[in-house]
């Protein structure tokens, strides 16, 4: 978990280029500090039974969301509410901006944080060597359903920053869903009646794995059910610039680019003359 909430804090970081290596190890060392009180927390969240799936526990994702909106207002997020959806489980939403503490920065970047709150069935019971909904510690290790995918971590991340260096290095906005494991499928309409609510520069999932104990990862694409779902970045950028020019002839394929080398050449020369380069 410590891996995780330490790739969050840096993607954080390096988004804006503000919070520097003293901030993070001060928020580690925070985090370090309360790991009981964090813990505690956990276990709170994780004997809430969320399972998305069955009908009878339709009250209890209503109850986790109340408790989010309670651990939400503790980590100091505001605009903190629970949106229906257009189905039974509603999504729970916070933000933080700088323009809360006076700040006012136009090219300040907007980051949301997403996760979920629901859990997959339990099913077959016998096959638990502890209580799914009661949080268990076995040789250092946390279990219970849901204390990783997808209850841990996060708003203790969101909490330390803002208690060790003051505030967050972006903007933020938390979209926390509780049908995550049935695919979503309330999840496209609401974003899209929510569009101006949820605009932001880029989006960061609470939502995955990590290579080991001690090392996280971030993940750069999504293949999800359709495939392909999310874009690969390092895909992205190869691919733009590959497009610059053809590999055959060596031909540069910029619109426009032979026209402004022709206007920068001298004709009597054939050097290309850059305004200032020789003066």
């Amino acid at each position: 978990m410590k891996a995780k909430i330490l790739g969050l804090l840096l993607i954080l970081s390096l988004s804006a280029c503000r919070a520097g290596t003293a901030e993070l190890e001060l928020a580690l060392k925070l985090m370090e500090s309360n790991y009981t009180t964090y813990v505690e927390d956990l276990a709170k969240l994780v004997s809430i039974p969320t399972v998305s799936a069955l009908p009878e526990n339709l009250k209890d994702i209503r109850h986790a969301a109340e408790w989010l909106v309670e651990r939400l207002n503790r980590a100091g997020m505001k605009n903190i509410e629970i949106l229906e959806t257009e189905g039974p489980r509603p999504v729970v939403y916070a933000d933080w901006k700088s323009s809360y503490e006076g700040e006012e920065d136009p090219n300040r970047i907007t980051a949301i944080i997403y996760g979920h709150y629901d859990v997959q069935p339990v099913d077959p019971l016998d096959e638990w060597e502890s209580p799914p909904f009661e949080l268990t510690t076995k040789l250092g290790a946390l279990y219970g359903r849901g204390t990783d995918d997808d209850k841990g971590g996060i708003l203790m991340a969101v909490e330390a920053m803002l208690a060790t260096a003051g505030s967050l290095p972006v903007d933020v906005k938390f979209l926390l869903e509780g049908e995550e494991e049935l695919m979503s499928p309330n999840l496209k309409p609401f974003l899209e009646s929510h569009r101006e609510l949820l605009a932001a520069d880029l989006v960061l999932s609470a939502d995955g794995g990590q290579i080991s104990e001690t090392q996280g990862a971030i993940g750069l694409g999504l293949s999800g059910v359709r495939g392909g779902s999310v874009a690969n970045p390092n895909m992205v950028l190869a691919q733009i610039l590959s497009s610059l020019q053809d590999l055959g002839t060596g031909k540069v394929l910029v619109p426009g680019f032979y026209e402004i080398l022709s206007s920068l050449q001298d004709l009597g020369t054939g050097k290309v003359l850059v305004p200032g380069f020789y003066e």
